[in-house]
């Protein structure tokens, strides 16, 4: 499950792009530019379908209506304009300032328009019978913003903005016979130390987040009542673009360089490390807007005359975790904490756990053959004494917190070749892992078996008498499997 590259589209228009948007419906995406045009193209191909110039100045945003599969377009040069198929005008009004950000209210039927200043909200009249697909007449408007409204977010009935005034504001919508006017709840007046660019929402069946990005090169994560939970401050620019992908629920920034960095929101952990899609260098310019489509799982970037969509795989790379040396053998437990070993080349194991909070980290451990001295016996050691009663087992040491994961060298198992110099290190060739005994099971190219386990206070040291009858069948079995491997 990846977003993987799926096509470029270069030099689309001599002017800068300064919007992108949607249309699901005929599996289209548009982009604004700073001369007023206005460019529809092929969802699946990247190919272009026609273009529009009805707007007289830099387009702001490009807004698509789902209910009934409009566009709205705005422009700082005080125009709306409604688009239906085909890029055909079907209203253009004139709101007589520039506009910089616009979104849809579906809960109270708003139309809601940041300007500089101040926010408006217009009833929407799909029929048109007031004149407009928006009714000016019956619209409501707040000044508690003192610079551009940069940014607009609806939830449910509620309304989030923030500015170029730093504020971050939350108002709560009502209706009186009148009209549908705006009662603010919540203002952060110091939001970040410089204006805030973009205003986030990622909604998950666990938290409602809300992320803001800004020109002091940080990002805000805030709860659904305005309050600071964490703040970023891993970007060398100022924040250009976001948005969250909701198919492998992660959340994409753009600061001034060619690839996203991509954030876990339930973590608050930078992935991009572990995540394919960056993975491989490139040079491509700096990423200036993101957009993402949720019916469609694209995501679409634009540079200044470039644009580049990635496009959702069930079957990608959900994680990538990089080594050093190459790998030869790896195994893994299934149980509920999922831990991997990997065996090189170079004689090292590594353990490798994932992150409780988020499903795309893991941290490492790394374990050299070198390190100690354990004890070589023959495979006879196994079955010496009588073992101990199953049921006396402690209940699995890699489920316990305090200790899971702590792995120590036990026995070398080998009856024909005799111990090997420190100096003559082999590498590790196959790897097994018994979930019913918590044990590491690695072969190496000197036909030596190193069993590691999982040591805690409890069960104590390795010892070869710790084995239950079952315990030993099972090893036994596994063992004469990678014996005749190698």
């Amino acid at each position: 499950m990846a977003m993987q590259r799926h096509f470029n589209v270069r030099d689309c228009h001599q002017r800068s792009i300064t919007a992108l948007g949607y249309h699901t419906a005929r599996r289209e995406f548009l982009t604004g530019f700073e001369d007023g045009m206005i460019k529809w193209w092929d969802l699946d191909s990247g190919r272009f379908s026609q273009s529009a110039a009805e707007h007289s100045g830099m387009v702001t945003n490009l807004l698509y209506w789902t209910d009934t599969k409009l566009v709205f377009s705005s422009s700082n040069d005080g125009t709306l304009i409604v688009w239906t198929s085909g890029a055909v005008v079907l209203d253009k009004i004139m709101l007589r300032s520039s506009i910089f950000s616009i979104a849809i209210n579906l809960r109270r039927h708003l139309l809601v328009c940041g300007f500089k200043n101040n926010l408006s909200i217009y009833p929407l009249d799909e029929q048109k019978t007031c004149g407009h697909i928006i009714n000016l007449k019956k619209s409501s408007s707040d000044y508690q913003h003192t610079d551009i409204v940069s940014c607009i977010v609806s939830l449910d009935s509620q309304i989030y903005t923030v500015g170029y005034d730093r504020k971050f504001l939350i108002f709560d919508t009502y209706q009186t016979p009148e009209k549908t006017c705006l009662r603010v709840m919540n203002i952060n007046p110091r939001a970040h130390d410089a204006g805030i660019t973009h205003l986030l929402l990622v909604r998950e069946r666990e938290s409602t987040r809300f992320l803001t990005g800004s020109f002091d090169q940080t990002v805000g994560v805030w709860s659904q009542d305005g309050q600071l939970i964490q703040r970023l401050q891993q970007f060398t620019s100022e924040i250009t673009g976001m948005c969250y992908v909701p198919s492998i629920k992660t959340v994409w920034i753009t600061s001034g360089n060619g690839q996203p960095l991509v954030l876990d929101p339930r973590s608050g952990d930078v992935i991009s490390n572990f995540v394919d899609t960056f993975h491989s260098l490139d040079d491509s310019p700096q990423i200036k807007h993101l957009i993402c489509l949720p019916e469609t799982s694209h995501v679409i970037g634009s540079t200044k005359n470039q644009m580049i969509v990635w496009k959702y795989h069930n079957s990608g790379c959900v994680t990538i975790l990089k080594a050093k040396h190459p790998l030869e053998c790896l195994s893994y437990s299934a149980k509920t904490l999922l831990l991997l070993f990997t065996g090189d080349s170079s004689g090292i194991v590594k353990k490798w756990k994932q992150n409780e909070l988020s499903p795309f980290t893991y941290s490492k451990e790394s374990y050299n053959m070198e390190d100690t001295k354990p004890e070589r016996r023959g495979l006879r050691c196994l079955v010496q004494k009588p073992m101990t009663e199953q049921n006396k087992r402690p209940h699995s040491r890699i489920q316990r917190p305090g200790t899971a994961g702590i792995l120590r060298k036990g026995i070398i198992l080998n009856n024909q070749r005799p111990s090997t110099s420190q100096e003559n290190v082999c590498g590790y060739t196959k790897s097994l892992f018994s979930d019913e005994i918590d044990l590491l099971v690695m072969a190496t190219e000197s036909g030596d078996i190193y069993l590691w386990e999982f040591d805690d206070s409890v069960s104590g040291p390795f010892h070869k008498d710790s084995f239950s009858p079952d315990d030993e069948q099972h090893l036994m079995k596994n063992i004469s499997s990678i014996v005749f491997d190698v």
